[in-house]
């Protein structure tokens, strides 16, 4: 991807991003974990249910009061598809998780495909951009795959891997 090919400075841009590990955990422990995953992404904090049950689609979580977490799709023990966006917002800014699992032996695949629609900053999103162009998978990604991995395989919140490896806010 060229320089001429990247977003504007004072953009945000939408993309796409894959990514998988393997995690050493029963797949049911996995496929928990995953309809549970607005809870882990923001440590617990600030986080309620809104509506829907547990597992199901319209199952509608709000984190620190201003992210509508919901599930969109699911298809029971191999993947779940959740939408993360603004409480206040044009309908513009969305982020997907779709989560995908694999049951291996006795550990779990976890496929994660990511697409953020003008969710993030342009400076954050060119870097992004570059890294896919150069057949890469974003360092971001990388990041939420390990600690999602570490917080099954250790209990490792994800806050307190951020921390550890110098990447919190």
């Amino acid at each position: 991807m060229s320089k001429q090919q990247l977003p504007p400075e004072n953009t945000e841009a939408s993309f796409a991003m894959y990514g998988e590990t393997v995690i050493d955990r029963p797949l049911n422990e996995v496929w928990s974990a995953s309809l549970e995953f607005p809870f882990w992404f923001f440590s617990n904090k600030a986080v309620e249910r809104l509506r829907g049950d547990r597992g199901e689609v319209g199952d509608t979580i709000v984190t620190n009061g201003v992210m509508r977490n919901e599930i969109v799709a699911l298809r029971p023990r191999k993947s779940v598809t959740w939408k993360f966006s603004p409480m206040l917002t044009d309908g513009v800014h969305v982020i997907f998780y779709d989560l995908e699992l694999a049951a291996e032996n006795r550990q779990t695949r976890l496929s994660m495909r990511y697409f953020s629609q003008r969710g993030w900053p342009s400076e954050m999103a060119r870097q992004m951009l570059e890294e896919l162009a150069h057949g890469k998978t974003p360092y971001f990604m990388h990041q939420v795959l390990a600690a999602f991995k570490a917080n099954l395989e250790t209990g490792i919140t994800h806050e307190a891997y951020e921390r550890m490896n110098g990447t919190a806010p």
